[in-house]
């Protein structure tokens, strides 16, 4: 069943019959258009197992020359969540409880020597079990998905400026610094989540109306 696409790949949801514990479990392929970011994201979701908030990994390979990966399924995200809300902004607890919980999970991200990069509430999901049981996704947790631009970080108290450099991200949630064409960091994760959080609770951001120059 398809659940959405984007630029690179298309996401699908479908039942693991081969699980270990003999159950059947839904779970999610992501196949991509083209080898463009399947490698890096395979990478990074291995890497991140075991972090709170991080999609459990399940399988990959590839075919008819189109790489995927098999993860675990989660619920909604919350930008979806939002937009069926009066007035599409949450309460100020609600927020507060995303941030907290975004805050742990970059954290644990981090201290593994990897920043997101596109961190927004499109790529927050409902679901995501903390402990990493078989009880499955959980609506009181979250999870961080999308690991297509995730990469390690320069271990540095401020990230190089490299100079103008390719884009990578989000132009709405992403920092100024990598707006600049600055080597990203952990720095540049907190920031789209402070916009993220903004939004949240605003229902907008002030620049969502200009037009790119």
């Amino acid at each position: 069943k398809p659940l959405g696409s984007g630029q690179f790949a298309e996401v699908y949801k479908a039942v693991d019959e081969q699980d270990p514990t003999g159950k059947k479990k839904e779970v999610a392929i992501k196949i991509e258009r083209e080898d463009k970011t399947s490698s890096r994201e395979m990478r990074a979701l291995r890497d991140l197992q075991g972090c709170k908030g991080v999609a459990k990994f399940v399988d990959s390979g590839s075919k008819k020359a189109s790489p995927f990966i098999v993860m675990e399924l989660m619920k909604a995200n919350l930008a979806d969540v939002r937009s069926k809300i009066p007035g599409q902004r949450y309460a100020k607890a609600t927020t507060g409880w995303i941030g907290a919980q975004m805050v742990d999970i970059l954290r644990g991200i981090h201290e593994r020597g990897y920043v997101h990069r596109d961190v927004k509430p499109s790529n927050v999901t409902l679901g995501g079990n903390p402990s990493r049981d078989d009880a499955g996704p959980s609506t009181r947790t979250l999870c961080l998905i999308d690991m297509g631009l995730a990469k390690k970080f320069e271990t540095t108290s401020t990230p190089a400026n490299t100079g103008p450099g390719a884009f990578r991200g989000s132009t709405t949630y992403a920092s100024m610094f990598a707006h600049a064409g600055d080597e990203q960091g952990p720095r540049d994760d907190a920031w789209s989540l402070l916009y993220m959080l903004a939004e949240c609770h605003e229902g907008t951001l002030p620049w969502r109306a200009l037009k790119a120059s």
